[in-house]
C-alpha cells in the first residue's frame, strides 16, 4: 500500500469503517456517504475498491428507467450480491432550480423502498451535504433506513466545490461568499438567455433577490423582488405574487418596519392563501404573523396563534415535523415570558423525540442548543456549555454548517463572559466569528459581532473602544441596510456608554428623542417599556426619584403585566423596592412585599437573580 494511501486511511477511520459494514453486511443495507469534492471522492472509492468488490452506478443513468429500481436490478443481474452498489450523482436530482421536474425520481426511493431491499445488497449513496436535507425531506422513509453515515471531508477544505446546476434558494445563509457571488453571476448570465420564459425569468429573478438578502444587501433584494413581483402579476399568478410578497416582508422584518411587514402578512398574503384554500401555507404566513406579534412583545397574541390556528392544521396534515417546530415557538415564546420549566418541558419531551425519531440530526443539535439557553438563563453555565461544546459544535462540523456553527461559537462566547473569562469569549468573536460573517458575505451578522465585542469591551471598562465600535463598525451598518429596530438597539447602547461616562442629559436625550419614537412607531412595546426603564434609572441618578418611581409604577409595571413577562415584571418589582428603601423615610413594607413577589417569581423561573434577591433581604433585615 502506498505511503498516501496510508495516509488517507488514517485520516478517517470511517473509512475503515465502512469497510467492516461492507465486508460483513449480510442482505440489504444502506450506507450514506457525505463528501466535500469529486476528486477526493474518487481517491476514496478507489481505496475501497482495492479491498472489496464495487459496482459504480450514476442515479441519472437509472433515472432514465421508468422506475429506478428496475433499471438499478436491471444493471445488477448478472453482478455477485456481494459486490457492493457505489451510486452517485442523486445530488443531481435533489439540487436543481426546476425541483418538480426531477423529484419525482427521488420520491420513488421512498414509495418504492421495498424494492431496493428486495436487492439484498449492500447500496452506498454518496452526496454533498447540501443533498442531506433534501433527501430527509423528500424521501424521509428511505433515509430512515440508513445503516450507517459517514463523512468524508477533505483536509483543509471548508466548502463544497462550486457547482452551476446544484443551487438552491433555501440554502443560500450557509454558502461563503465565493459560491454567493459566483451564484450570483450564474443567475445574472441567465437572465440573458432569450429562450427564458417569464415564469422561469421571474423565478430567477427572486432567487438573485435570496442571495442578496442572505448577504445583507436589503435594497438589491427589494429590486430584485420587485422586478419578480411585476411579472408574477402580469401572469395573474396569485400563488407566486403571494409568495414574492412574503419576501419582501421578510427584509421588512429584518429593517424592523414590523407595521408594514404585518400588513403584507395580514392583507396580501393571507387572503391569498385562503382563497385558494391552501391551508398549510396559511399556517406559515400566520406563523410568520406570530413572529412579528413577538418581535413587538405581544407575546399573548402570538401564544393563542400558534397554539389555536397553526398547530391544529399540522396536527390534522399529519405534519409532525412541522408541528414540532411550532412547539419549539411556543417554548420561545414561554422562555421569553419566563417560564423556563415549562419551556424546557417542551424541548425535551415535544420536540427531541420527534428529530431523533425523524433522524434530523441538525434540528436536533439546534434544539439541544435551545435547551443550553435555557439552562444559560437559569445560571446553569457549566451544563450549558458542555451541551454546546460536546452535542452542537460536533453535529454542525460534521454537516459542514459553517453558520451554525458560528452561531455556536458565539453562544460558548456569551457563556464565557458570563463566567468571567472575558479575554476568551473576546479572542471568540474577534478570531473565529467575524472572519466566518466576512467569508459568507452577511455584513449584518458581522456588525453584530462587532456589538458583542462592544459589549465585552464595556465590561471591561474600556468605554472609548466600545463606543467607537458602536458609532463606526454597527450603526452605520444598520443605516445602510434600513434596519430602524438595530439603529434605535445600538443607539440604546451608545446610552449605555454615555450613562456610565456620568453624561446623563446627552444619555437621556437620545434615550427620549430618538429610541422611544421608533419603538411608538414600531409598536414595539416591550422594547419601549424596556427603553421606559432606562429613562427611569437615569431619572433616579439625577435624583429625580419621583419621576422615576411613576415610570415604574405607571408605564413599565403594566406593560409587563400585560405581557405576561415574569422576568421583567420581577427586575422592575426589585427596583421599587430598592428605589423605596432610599426614601426618607424609607417604605419598608411595601419593598420587603415587592423583593418577596420578585423573589418568588425568580425561585419559580429558577434563574440567578434570587440570589441576589436573598442577599438584598438578609442585607435589609427583611424575610418572606
Amino acid at each position: 500500500m502506498q505511503a498516501a494511501d496510508n495516509i488517507l486511511w488514517s485520516q478517517h477511520p470511517e473509512l475503515s469503517a465502512l469497510l467492516w459494514s461492507l465486508q460483513n453486511g449480510e442482505g440489504f443495507n444502506l450506507y450514506i456517504c457525505q463528501y466535500t469534492t469529486i476528486p477526493y471522492r474518487q481517491q476514496l472509492t478507489a481505496l475501497l475498491t482495492q479491498q472489496h468488490p464495487i459496482i459504480e452506478i450514476s442515479i441519472l443513468s437509472l433515472a432514465e428507467q421508468q422506475l429506478i429500481d428496475e433499471g438499478l436490478q436491471t444493471a445488477l443481474q448478472n453482478i455477485p450480491t456481494e459486490t457492493a452498489v457505489f451510486i452517485y450523482d442523486l445530488e443531481r436530482l435533489l439540487l436543481t432550480i426546476d425541483q418538480q421536474k426531477n423529484l419525482r425520481y427521488v420520491r420513488q426511493l421512498n414509495w418504492r423502498r421495498s424494492a431496493f431491499q428486495r436487492l439484498q445488497r449492500s447500496l452506498v449513496l454518496w452526496l454533498p451535504h447540501a443533498a442531506l436535507d433534501l433527501l430527509a425531506r423528500y424521501a424521509p422513509d428511505f433515509y430512515d433506513w440508513c445503516s450507517g453515515f459517514y463523512y468524508f471531508a477533505e483536509p483543509q477544505t471548508t466548502t463544497i466545490r462550486f457547482e452551476p446546476k446544484a443551487f438552491e434558494s433555501d440554502k443560500t445563509f450557509n454558502l461563503s461568499l465565493t459560491d454567493k457571488q459566483n451564484w450570483l453571476a450564474v443567475l445574472q448570465e441567465s437572465l440573458q438567455d432569450i429562450s427564458l420564459q417569464e415564469p422561469e425569468r421571474a423565478k430567477v429573478l427572486r432567487d438573485i433577490g435570496d442571495l442578496q438578502y442572505a448577504m445583507g444587501n436589503y435594497q438589491e433584494a427589494d429590486a430584485h423582488f420587485q422586478q419578480s413581483l411585476k411579472i408574477f402579476k402580469e401572469l395573474n399568478n396569485e400563488a407566486e405574487v403571494a409568495e414574492t410578497r412574503g419576501r419582501i416582508a421578510d427584509i421588512l422584518y429584518r429593517r424592523g418596519e414590523l407595521a408594514e411587514a404585518l400588513r403584507i402578512r395580514q392583507e396580501e398574503e393571507m387572503p391569498v392563501y385562503e382563497r385558494l384554500g391552501d391551508v398549510r401555507s396559511r399556517a406559515v404566513t400566520l406563523g410568520q404573523i406570530a413572529d412579528i406579534l413577538q418581535a413587538r412583545g405581544e407575546l399573548a397574541e402570538a401564544l393563542r396563534i400558534r397554539q389555536e390556528e397553526e398547530m391544529p392544521v399540522y396536527e390534522r396534515l399529519g405534519d409532525v415535523r412541522s408541528r414540532a417546530v411550532t412547539l419549539g415557538q411556543i417554548a420561545d415564546i414561554l422562555y421569553r415570558r419566563g417560564e423556563l420549566a415549562e419551556a424546557l418541558r417542551i424541548r425535551q419531551e415535544e420536540e427531541m423525540p420527534v428529530y431523533e425519531r425523524l433522524g434530523d440530526v441538525r434540528e436536533r443539535a439546534v434544539t439541544l442548543g435551545q435547551i443550553a439557553d435555557i439552562l444559560q438563563a437559569r445560571g446553569e453555565l457549566a451544563e450549558a456549555l458542555r451541551i454546546r461544546q460536546e452535542e452542537e459544535m460536533p453535529v454542525y462540523e460534521r454537516l459542514g454548517d459553517v453558520r451554525e456553527r458560528a452561531v455556536t461559537l458565539g453562544k460558548i462566547a456569551d457563556i464565557l463572559q458570563a463566567r468571567g473569562e472575558l479575554a476568551e469569549a473576546l479572542r471568540i468573536l474577534q478570531e473565529e466569528l467575524i472572519p466566518v460573517f466576512e467569508r459568507l458575505g452577511d455584513v449584518r451578522s458581522r456588525a453584530a459581532c462587532f456589538g458583542r465585542i462592544a459589549d465585552i469591551l464595556q465590561a471591561r471598562g474600556e468605554l472609548a473602544e466600545a463606543l467607537r465600535i458602536r458609532q463606526e463598525e454597527e450603526m452605520p451598518v444598520y443605516e445602510r441596510l434600513g434596519d430602524v429596530r438595530s439603529r434605535a438597539v445600538t443607539l440604546g447602547k451608545i446610552a449605555d456608554i454615555l450613562q456610565a461616562r456620568g453624561e446623563l442629559a446627552e444619555a437621556l436625550r437620545i434615550r427620549q428623542e430618538e429610541q422611544m419614537p421608533v419603538y411608538e412607531r414600531l409598536g414595539d412595546v416591550r422594547s419601549r417599556a424596556v427603553t421606559l426603564g432606562k429613562i427611569a434609572d437615569i431619572l433616579q441618578a439625577r435624583g429625580e426619584l419621583a419621576e422615576a418611581l411613576r415610570i415604574r409604577q405607571e408605564e413599565q409595571m403594566p406593560v409587563y403585566e400585560r405581557l405576561g413577562d415574569v422576568r421583567g415584571l420581577l427586575i422592575t418589582q426589585w427596583k421599587i423596592a430598592l428605589q423605596f428603601m432610599v426614601m426618607t423615610p424609607p417604605r419598608r413594607a411595601e419593598a420587603n412585599q415587592l423583593l418577596c413577589l420578585a423573589l418568588q417569581s425568580a425561585r419559580k423561573m429558577q434563574i440567578p437573580e434570587a440570589g441576589q434577591i436573598e442577599a438584598w433581604l438578609q442585607h435589609f433585615g427583611m424575610d418572606c
